[in-house]
């Protein structure tokens, strides 16, 4: 009778006998449970003398468990010139891109930069500027691939790999000013003197502005492309911190074809504007009281209006609003009888600017002395 020990034994050597048979000797695969997705999405612009790239970092393991946040995401290239009227290389198979491509960086996780604002519910896309070289070389055919990297330096398959062909964009804009006007922030600049390439003149057929206040993510503020070197900013707000980029852009339809940012033009716009003076101000009389009305100021601001009245012989008027108004009428039943006052108005907004006064009128109640 075989004892426990020979059966194991046995059964040792038929395991690994079995093993030997099965297909090619190789290294040992790690579980797919270990290996991320890959980052998807990859996009990329050409804006000057940079491309940007964007993209959606991996939540899963390819076996579909969680992967909370990849610990780096590495960008790998494949640059080639191309020559004029040559069509640009074909996107190489993964194989081909691991045999050819460099590492450009390797970005750990908390360098990650969110590409903007995202819905809470969605994984947010990441951006990576990529400056080209000295000189800024056009023609240049750039592809792109992405790995994502796990806590234990697991690394996924490439991204989907995208392309662009590097072209002579134009230089940022220069000298943006801005000139803070009560209705309008009015914004001016002057047109880039060359291309990236340092060729001249500089390729452009408009502009396209942008805004960001008190930190948020720049925002376009022209809805078609300006053709001119000036822009009125009429939807701004007085009190918040304000910073404005100009683009130069070859091409009015998406990807624009744009300049780098220009410098930016800070600032933080405060309202010392006066409201104009109330008009149409007129007066009627009642038996003890004598009425005002005026018409309405148009300011966007306008918190009210102040009425305020002297007596014939004084020099000095004296306010009868205890607070401004929002309404376009008074009646001042203080007045005395047979005694002629003069009334004025004026109007104030939110931040107590206050107008001058209306022209004024003379008016008194009817029954006294003339």
């Amino acid at each position: 009778m075989k004892t426990t020990a020979t059966v194991l034994t046995a059964l040792s050597l038929a395991l690994l006998a079995g093993l030997a048979g099965c297909g090619k000797k190789g290294a040992l695969l790690l579980p797919l449970s270990n290996v991320p997705s890959s980052p998807s999405g990859l996009g990329l612009v050409q804006r000057g003398a940079t491309i940007i790239l964007e993209w959606t970092n991996p939540t899963t393991y390819i076996d579909g468990h969680p992967l909370e946040k990849p610990a780096a995401v590495e960008v790998w290239l494949v640059e080639e010139r191309v020559e004029a009227g040559k069509p640009a290389p074909r996107l190489p198979n993964a194989e081909e891109f691991a045999s050819k491509s460099r590492l450009v960086v390797r970005i750990p996780r908390e360098q990650f930069s969110p590409a903007g604002k995202e819905k809470a519910a969605a994984a947010p896309m990441i951006r990576y500027e990529y400056p080209l070289t000295a000189g800024s070389p056009v023609g240049l055919s750039l592809i792109f691939g992405l790995r994502a990297a796990d806590a234990g330096r697991k690394l996924s398959a490439y991204s989907d790999l995208a392309a662009v062909l590097t072209l002579a964009l134009p230089s940022p804009p220069v000298g943006l000013k801005a000139t803070v006007r009560n209705e309008a922030i009015e914004l001016g600049w002057e047109a880039p003197p060359d291309n990236i390439d340092r060729s001249v003149p500089a390729r452009l057929t408009g502009y396209h502005l942008y805004r960001s206040i008190d930190g948020n993510p720049a925002v376009r503020l022209n809805p078609s492309l300006i053709t001119d070197t000036r822009f009125g900013d009429t939807t701004f707000e007085f009190g918040l911190e304000t910073v404005y980029t100009v683009r130069a852009a070859t091409q009015d339809a998406e990807p624009y074809g744009q300049s780098s940012d220009s410098a930016p033009c800070r600032l933080r716009p405060e309202d010392t504007f006066a409201p104009a003076a109330p008009e149409g101000l007129m007066s009627m009389t009642g038996l003890d009281f004598i009425s005002l009305s005026w018409d309405a100021c148009g300011e966007k601001d306008l918190a009210g209006y102040r009425v305020w009245r002297r007596a014939e012989g004084q020099s000095d008027y004296v306010e009868l609003t205890a607070a401004a108004i929002k309404e376009t009428n008074f009646q001042d039943s203080t007045a005395e009888r047979g005694r002629r006052y003069e009334y004025a108005v004026t109007a104030e907004d939110i931040r107590g600017n206050r107008s001058g006064r209306s022209a004024p009128v003379s008016e008194q109640i009817k029954g006294g002395r003339p």
